[in-house]
């Protein structure tokens, strides 16, 4: 099956999307970590770096695990959805209210 040129555009439009956001929310990170609560850019560095292999051994599994669930109301399991939501909403704020 052929996919048109729209949707093969529309795949690669969110993608770069994605990867706008990615970047700059790094950049972000990378500046409060380093000029705002002052550790090392070389820590700053290290710290973003291992997060980016833990992200990539873990996407394959959490893959796996939402390609096996069926549920009526979709693949991604509501009760992983919501934790998820709720663990990146308590890590942001406490980023957010850190000490300089």
């Amino acid at each position: 099956m052929k996919t048109s040129y729209v949707t093969r555009f529309s795949y690669a439009a969110t993608d770069v999307a994605g990867q706008l956001v990615f970047c700059w929310v790094t950049w972000y990170a990378a500046y409060f970590y380093s000029d705002v609560c002052k550790i090392p850019a070389a820590t700053v560095g290290t710290i973003l770096l291992l997060a980016r292999w833990l992200d990539a051994l873990d996407a394959p599994i959490w893959g796996l695990i939402f390609d096996k669930t069926t549920q009526p109301v979709g693949q991604i399991p509501s009760l992983v959805s919501v934790a998820f939501r709720t663990i990146c909403h308590i890590r942001g704020v406490n980023v957010f209210n850190a000490r300089a």
